[in-house]
């Protein structure tokens, strides 16, 4: 799944089972690791994410709309179900 934010922010770090850190660069989430997907520094200001999900599997985000504060990151944590 990918995740997208219409605001600027630094960077975008997927979860990662195979880094000693737990996180690697991107917004696609990874085989075999969690789907949480954490922007950092996110622009303040109303912030409206979208999810491209993949085919055949239905996941709910729970997430719309929402107010980021100045200097705050977000996490986006889905959860999907297998075809």
């Amino acid at each position: 799944m990918t995740v997208s934010l219409d605001v600027a922010y630094d960077v975008a770090l997927v979860a990662d089972s195979n880094s000693p850190y737990g996180f690697s660069p991107g917004n696609t989430t990874l085989v075999g690791s969690m789907s949480n997907v954490v922007f950092v520094n996110v622009a303040p200001g109303t912030v409206s994410p979208s999810f491209s999900v993949p085919d055949g599997r239905a996941c709910d985000s729970g997430w719309g709309d929402f107010d980021a504060p100045p200097g705050a990151y977000t996490a986006a944590i889905t959860h999907c179900e297998r075809p």
